[in-house]
């Protein structure tokens, strides 16, 4: 049996930049956001609340403080932490880690970055995290680079995305 890819190989620079471009301009309906990472915070806050729409005050304050224009920490360290704290208590095998690895990559983290961010966190809460950590990864990018090989940019619209790795996810368990 092969051994597995090399996470930093899996996208190329210019899959990378084609990603985050399609997500600089997308847009979603009924929201009117000025940063990419604004809207798509927009967008997920509202999926969220699709289940419970109740529950708006609760996921808004999440949102101000920590989602809208990055007041507080910054959107690269907001999903260091994110992905760091979903790591070390993912108890459903990490669909939302999946989530935010996407939205990391697309507001400038790397790939190396990311990984490096994984290595850290599960030095401190085991390796079976490191594990966890390096197969989801592995299967972001995979499913990124699946809708990248689609060919449009119909396939790489965030919200897309987020239906691709929904999909990904749920077929392994």
């Amino acid at each position: 049996m092969p051994l597995p890819p090399d996470v930093t190989t899996i996208l190329s620079p210019a899959d990378a930049e084609r990603l985050r471009s399609a997500f600089a301009v997308a847009t979603y309906p009924g929201i009117d956001e000025h940063t990419p990472d604004g809207r798509f915070g927009m967008y997920a806050q509202e999926v969220l609340l699709a289940r419970f729409p109740l529950a708006r005050k609760y996921v808004a304050s999440i949102g101000d403080y920590f989602y809208d224009d990055d007041k507080v920490v910054g959107p690269q360290n907001r999903e260091r932490v994110v992905i760091s704290s979903l790591l070390a208590h993912a108890n459903d095998g990490g669909y939302f880690l999946t989530l935010h690895v996407y939205w990391a990559l697309m507001i400038g983290l790397s790939v190396r970055e990311i990984a490096w961010t994984m290595v850290l966190c599960s030095s401190y809460s085991g390796i079976d995290r490191y594990t966890l950590g390096m197969t989801l990864l592995s299967d972001v990018l995979g499913a990124l680079k699946a809708q990248l090989a689609i060919g449009t940019d119909d396939a790489i619209h965030p919200g897309m995305i987020v239906g691709a790795l929904a999909q990904s996810f749920a077929a392994r368990h």
